[in-house]
């Protein structure tokens, strides 16, 4: 008798906890840097980089010896990588 009322207790306990989540926890979980890392496809690598064209830039990601900014050219988020050794700039998209 007195496990059964352990158990009713825990089984009530449990069935009243709820996990908040805030308005912006969407737009949280769309800036993940391992989502869109994921969803980038390379389109384009050059020796010269567009980051002198942004109005402004965020750092993404870091791996090993490439960075992934997001630079933002005209209202317009445009995906590169930066090779430190290579001094290589690839441009992606976002595949659909």
């Amino acid at each position: 008798m007195c496990k059964q009322r352990i158990l009713f207790f825990y089984l009530i306990l449990i069935s009243s906890c709820t996990i908040y989540q805030s308005p912006d926890r969407k737009s949280f979980e769309s800036e993940s840097p391992t989502f869109k890392v994921q969803s980038l496809q390379k389109i384009v690598c050059g020796s010269e980089s567009i980051k002198n064209q942004a109005s402004q830039s965020r750092l993404i990601t870091i791996t090993d010896d490439t960075s992934i900014w997001e630079h933002i050219i005209e209202n317009n988020s445009k995906y590169e990588s930066e090779n430190i050794t290579a001094k290589e700039y690839c441009l992606y998209e976002i595949s659909k």
